[in-house]
């Protein structure tokens, strides 16, 4: 009866064995695939390394529960072993590099710990075990002198990421260590429970250091974004200072140009009048200094953006083109005179610049400006006719006004018709 009895609870504890180092096993599988899930999602160089480290866990513990090999020595671990050292160095480089400091790679030293991995492995399998234990052994120790130094390179940054981070590769270089002792050979119940004890503390250690590195990772990309966000913020604010002293340059030149030029000419204007030699050629060419003069000033800064819509200033500026070289026809979207104030004078002026660049170029008679609301976006698009396949503007002509806008630009040719295009957020 105790025999039976006996054999019952072997057969219970084995079944209890089994279904516990299912779970545990598990856990390590959830684990790879969270970590796939999050590298694809966060893009990152320590998060694949993340990734490849669980991947071998898996492997790794899944192969020791299904054949009860705790604690012995055998291919798998003999090539885990060198995988998790390169996966150990490779995250030494890394961190090097983001504390950027300088990262050398010494090609023979990668061609000795390959040759020794394949000597080790060799070694073991034609059953040469103590030269192989002693390869085994150089490893531990390589390992070790890189976590020794991963942690020296950590001292500085917040103890929950360095301690998790000692905790990782420690656990796991212990669990390699342990195969050079004697003791674990024979596969009993309490050496199954010391197996699912080690390995269920490997899987917390690893899940808090995976925690750990994502939470830096993302905190990382945080703060680049907010970076990137100042830095586009300062750029634009820059612009905007750039664009607006240019304008109170040209204001200031009109002034001038009015205030001494104008004014000079009008008066010899008065004076010629009076006279009767040449009157009629002095008046023909005071009449065309005047009209020059106040083409360049109206081009410098046109007194009518400053009171005028922005609907107002689009058709206007058309009419004035349409008179001089260009006939421009305006389609309008009304949402468009809801546009931001800082934003009116870098659209003018983008409008403004590519209208003059291309009637320059190419001489084109017929245009369109269409002022355009999709998609919760403000789209302008500058149409011409009679453009040449090849004709081109370079971006960084009108680099200022799409980094003010924050806008993305395009350009495209066909059938002789050129356009190009802003598309921004209002």
């Amino acid at each position: 009866m105790s025999s039976r009895a006996s054999q019952l609870d072997f057969v219970f504890q084995e079944q209890f064995f089994q279904f516990t180092s299912g779970l545990i096993a598990g856990g390590f599988v959830f684990f790879t695939l969270l970590a796939i899930t999050v590298v694809w999602f966060l893009k990152n160089p320590l998060l694949k390394l993340l990734l490849i480290f669980t991947s071998l866990q898996t492997i790794f513990v899944s192969y020791d529960f299904q054949f009860s090999t705790f604690g012995q020595l055998n291919t798998v671990k003999y090539v885990c072993m060198p995988l998790l050292v390169f996966l150990v160095r490779e995250y030494h480089f890394e961190i090097m590099r983001r504390a950027q400091m300088q990262v050398a790679f010494n090609k023979k030293a990668n061609f000795a710990i390959v040759s020794s991995t394949i000597l080790m492995i060799a070694l073991w399998v034609i059953e040469f075990d103590v030269p192989a234990k002693i390869f085994f052994s150089i490893g531990l120790i390589y390992w070790m002198y890189l976590g020794i130094k991963i942690d020296l390179i950590l001292r500085n940054v917040r103890f929950f990421y360095r301690i998790s981070g000692f905790l990782t590769w420690f656990y796991s270089w212990m669990i390699f260590a342990i195969l050079l002792f004697p003791g674990f050979e024979d596969v009993s119940i309490q050496s199954a429970l010391i197996s699912q004890v080690t390995y269920f503390g490997w899987l917390v250690v690893s899940f808090l250091a995976a925690l750990s590195l994502i939470h830096q990772v993302v905190q990382i990309n945080s703060d680049n974004f907010n970076l990137e966000s100042e830095q586009l913020e300062l750029k634009s604010k820059l612009g905007l200072v750039q664009l607006e002293s240019s304008e109170t340059e040209r204001k200031r030149i009109v002034s001038e140009l009015h205030n001494d030029v104008l004014n000079r000419i009008d008066m010899l204007s008065m004076t010629a009048n009076q006279s009767a030699h040449n009157q009629e050629l002095v008046n023909l060419n005071l009449s065309e200094s005047l009209k020059v003069l106040r083409k360049y000033t109206y081009n410098l800064y046109p007194p009518h953006t400053d009171v005028l819509s922005f609907e107002d200033i689009c058709f206007r500026e058309a009419e004035i083109w349409s008179v001089a070289s260009i006939e421009i026809e305006v389609q309008f979207d009304p949402l468009w005179n809801e546009l931001k104030e800082d934003y009116k004078l870098p659209v003018f002026r983008f409008v403004e610049f590519v209208t003059k660049f291309v009637q320059q170029q190419c001489n084109v008679t017929l245009g369109r400006w269409i002022f355009s609301f999709q998609e919760q976006q403000f789209m302008i698009r500058l149409i011409f006719e009679g453009v040449g396949h090849h004709f081109t503007i370079n971006p960084e002509n009108y680099l200022i006004f799409t980094d003010l806008l924050n806008a993305r630009s395009q350009q495209a040719i066909l059938n002789e018709q050129y356009e190009i295009s802003l598309t921004f957020n209002p």
